[in-house]
């Protein structure tokens, strides 16, 4: 783990190498073909620049399947600023803590907790330049049963249904270049490991498949289970106790230059402070985002 390098080599050390650099910094790249045929007819790109430039629609792709969204911009601000009202999982900030959790993760990556944390890991995990989290909502249409009706009776690839008020949203935290991302990529990678010796642990669709016994009783029944809002219901403290018990329990599957305590830190810093982040500064512009802005999640 990383930054990445800004060496630069001089030249003079290789002519080979040199005499490429030169020929490439010498080609002239405004001599594009100009000519391009589109694969799209102009009706068809009319109708992508319409939707593009529509201010009271907004498109998200589905939750599942693939499909995309095309909703009224009303419609799911009024369904996200419901969500975020939930004061069971949300509550309102009156700042951004993006700077409190920068300066936790440099005690943390700087402190003795992490002496055997290499000078470029540390580099990694604190000099970067991040930005504020963007949170929106995926339409979960495969769960609405007003827009599976919809599909039954329209048969059609495009489905029309209007504002539909059983449709709901999976809250999604984008944040590429949030504070405390590298920090949570340091501590999954070093968690991994432990998540095979969880009995509910599959892998994936395969997994699933060879876990299944060769022959089971006619009387056996098949039973799945959707908890809603998973994440958001899991206790800090409890989440917390479960990393430490399988931690001590499996103590061979830690890498020998971090220790429990450094890891445990590293989760507070991130689960209490951060799970929920301040929505994009992009959206600032928009009036009615800002009622959305002080809000982040226990």
């Amino acid at each position: 783990m990383r930054n990445n390098s800004n060496f630069n080599p001089k030249r003079g050390r290789n002519s080979t190498l040199d005499a490429v650099c030169d020929t490439l910094e010498n080609i002239n790249l405004s001599n594009k073909t100009k000519n391009v045929k589109s694969n799209l007819c102009k009706e068809e790109e009319q109708a992508l620049k319409d939707l593009r430039e529509d201010p009271t629609i907004i498109i998200k792709e589905a939750d599942k399947g693939g499909g995309v969204v095309i909703m009224n911009k009303e419609y799911y601000k009024d369904k996200i600023t419901h969500m975020l009202q939930d004061n069971n999982f949300y509550r309102k900030l009156d700042k951004c803590h993006e700077k409190q959790a920068m300066t936790k993760i440099k005690q943390l990556v700087c402190g003795p907790l992490s002496r055997d944390l290499t000078s470029k890991e540390k580099d990694y995990l604190i000099n970067f330049e991040n930005s504020e989290s963007q949170f929106y909502g995926l339409p979960k249409v495969h769960k609405s049963n007003e827009i599976k009706h919809a599909i039954e009776n329209q048969n059609n690839v495009c489905v029309t249904c209007h504002n539909p008020t059983d449709l709901c949203f999976r809250p999604i935290v984008g944040g590429p270049n949030s504070s405390t991302q590298r920090l949570s990529h340091l501590l999954d990678i070093l968690l991994k490991p432990f998540c095979e010796k969880v009995s509910s642990f599959i892998r994936d669709d395969l997994d699933f498949i060879n876990q299944l016994p060769s022959h089971v009783n006619k009387t056996t029944k098949l039973v799945t289970l959707d908890v809603i809002s998973l994440y958001s219901n899991i206790p800090t403290s409890l989440g917390l106790e479960a990393v430490k018990f399988y931690m001590e329990k499996f103590p061979d599957l830690l890498n020998n230059r971090f220790n429990q305590t450094f890891i445990l830190e590293g989760l507070k810093i991130i689960i209490r402070s951060l799970l929920l982040k301040t929505i994009t500064s992009k959206l600032k512009e928009r009036p009615w985002v800002q009622k959305l802005l002080p809000l982040t999640q226990l």
